[in-house]
This record gives structure tokens, C-alpha cells and sequence, in this order.
């Protein structure tokens, strides 16, 4: 296993919190088995021709390196198939990750055959949509936050555009054993529904505001609770809202149990905005905390 492969990470993307776009292209057959094994320090998320296929590096130490081993087989089609790999260096210690050195290492399985290893070859670029060294944390437990500009998207997970992409660098003094994952992944279930249960309008209080962490900006943001009519207009498939003199607008969505998962949404906006989530446990304040 990584017999050929080598620790890989793209040129001039070495600082803490930073994004790294891989890609790989190949001829398959439909009918192929194609498996994707991986490690990397420290996440990483695998699209196969601009369809999400998988994610979540094992929570393990730069000196016992866990690797998955991903089917991607029902993504495969016929002709040229892109497997794109985003990989997400931490490099700021938290209660979940021990600091390494950022990298990736993997090898792609044609019909029980390597027939791709991660060398110096494979093209890479620092990520455009996700915004790299902000290490922002949200909790010294958690772990860091992310930006991202969903304005950036050129398509380059599809192999339709590759500006930016050159030789990746052999990154040395990397772990050389590995260990399978010991713990299944969670389940990607069905998306659980939120229930709309508090909108309106808020401003920022202070003119600093924007300079300070983004779970403080929201919980000292002001709110002013409109109904639902006031708001906007409720239509078959989606929620109207718009805004009021001004000012931005929040709405809070209860998902009436306690999970944990990714977030999906829809939304159309006018013109460019800067849109913040947050999390909580209870509102029994009005608030999400």
C-alpha cells in the first residue's frame, strides 16, 4: 500500500489554515471498480466529476497516520472521469488535531490494479473558493472555522478549466506507516428539514464589529423581530425575505433534535452579500447559543 505514492502538497500554499485543490483525470469504464485510498494532514473532502463523494480524515497523530479506502465506483462513468481532492491543512493545535505538516498521499485502484499514485506529478493549486490563513477558531475544543467565497467557481473540478494548477511538491519528513481506520464513518442520512422558527432584521452595534470573531458578532448583534408576512412572502418551494431600511437579515431554523451533520441550502440572493452561520444547543433566549 502507497507503494509508488508519495506526500504531496501544492507550491506555495504552506501556511497555517490554507487549501489545497487537487486533480486527477483518467480513463474508466463504467463498469469499473475504483477505489481511492487516502490520508492527509488534515481533512479532506473527494468530488468525482464535480460530484461529492466523500470526506472526514480519521483524527489521528503526525506519527500514526490512518488512510481510508473509498469506493468510488457508482460516480464512474464512461471516458474521462476527474477525481478532485480539496485538502484542508490545520496547522493550529486544538482539542481535536495534533499539528503535523501539511500533505496528502493517495493511490487510485482500477479493478484491484494501482493505476495512480500521488507524486510531483499530479497538478494542485491554492484553493480560490476557500479562503486560506483567517485561523479563525471557533472554540479552543472545536478547532478552526472556515470562509469561503461562493462567488469563485470555475469549474475546475470537471477539468473544464485549469488555471492556476502546476506540479505539486514532495513534502519529506512525513510518516511513511499506515493504519487502516479503525472506526466506521458516519452516515450521510437524509437531510433533516429545519423548522423557521424567528426571523427579522439585526445591525452590528460598534464599527469594530467586523474585526471581531464571528460567533461574537452574531451573539452581540442586534435583532429586531419582524413577522413572518412582514418579512416577505411564503411560496411553494421557497422563503422570500427582504431587507428593511438598511439593516440585514437573520432567521433562525429549529431542527427540533439533537444531530449533527452538514448544512445544504438553497438561496438567491441580488447582488453580493456576506453570509454567517452559527450553531447552538437551546433559544430559549431568542437566540441561537
Amino acid at each position: 500500500m502507497f507503494e509508488q505514492a508519495t506526500w504531496i502538497w501544492g507550491r506555495e500554499v504552506a501556511e497555517t489554515d490554507c487549501y489545497c485543490e487537487f486533480l486527477v483525470s483518467r480513463e474508466f469504464k463504467k463498469t469499473d471498480v475504483v477505489r481511492l485510498r487516502i490520508s492527509v494532514d488534515s481533512n479532506y473532502a473527494v468530488y468525482v466529476n464535480g460530484a461529492f463523494a466523500d470526506s472526514g480524515q480519521y483524527a489521528d497523530f503526525p506519527h500514526y497516520k490512518v488512510y481510508d479506502e473509498l469506493d468510488l465506483s457508482k460516480y464512474i462513468t464512461d471516458g474521462t472521469n476527474h477525481i478532485a481532492i480539496i485538502a484542508w491543512y490545520y496547522g493550529v493545535q486544538s482539542f481535536t488535531y495534533y499539528m503535523g505538516k501539511p500533505g496528502v498521499i493517495f493511490e487510485i485502484e482500477q479493478n484491484s490494479e494501482v493505476v495512480q499514485s500521488s507524486d510531483e506529478m499530479v497538478v494542485s493549486r491554492k484553493s480560490r473558493r476557500y479562503l486560506s490563513g483567517t485561523n479563525e477558531s471557533i472554540t479552543m475544543m472545536l478547532g478552526l472555522n472556515y470562509h469561503v467565497d461562493l462567488r469563485e467557481s470555475d469549474d475546475w473540478m470537471c477539468g473544464k478549466v485549469l488555471d492556476g494548477f502546476e506540479p505539486s511538491v514532495v513534502q519529506s519528513g512525513m510518516p511513511q506507516a499506515f493504519h487502516k481506520r479503525m472506526v466506521k464513518k458516519l452516515k450521510i442520512l437524509p437531510v433533516v428539514s429545519g423548522e423557521l422558527v424567528s426571523q427579522g432584521c439585526f445591525t452590528y452595534p460598534t464599527k469594530g464589529t467586523m474585526r471581531q470573531h464571528a460567533g461574537d458578532r452574531m451573539q452581540n448583534a442586534a435583532l429586531s423581530f419582524y413577522r413572518h408576512l412582514e418579512m416577505g412572502e411564503e411560496l411553494s418551494e421557497y422563503i422570500s425575505f427582504q431587507r428593511k431600511n438598511g439593516e440585514g437579515i437573520y432567521f433562525i431554523l429549529d431542527l427540533k433534535e439533537e444531530t449533527a451533520g452538514y448544512l445544504e441550502f438553497d438561496i438567491e440572493v441580488p447582488e453580493d452579500c456576506l453570509m454567517e452561520v452559527g450553531w447552538g444547543e437551546h433559544l430559549v433566549d431568542g437566540r441561537c447559543r
